[in-house]
């Protein structure tokens, strides 16, 4: 009888995105790379750090253009 809490058993699979310190040149990058995942049936997307570390050491370079941009994506679906 399959395990019904085994992963292997249903594949699900995670990605993260970083979202601090360095970000592409072209943010584009981010949005293409969330496409990627989701079209190859990633289950979950997800960003480290929250906000793109606005305020904090690790910030990116534009953190609300970054944190913008993968909120798009995520209205849109992906």
């Amino acid at each position: 009888m399959p395990n019904p809490n085994s992963c292997s058993e249903f594949n699900p699979s995670q990605r993260w995105i970083q979202s601090f310190f360095r970000s592409p040149e072209n943010l584009e990058t981010i949005k293409d790379i969330c496409h990627i995942y989701a079209e190859e049936g990633v289950d979950s997307i997800f960003s480290w750090t929250y906000r793109a570390g606005k305020g904090t050491l690790l910030q990116a370079p534009d953190p609300d253009a970054v944190w913008k941009m993968l909120g798009e994506d995520t209205e849109a679906g992906w």
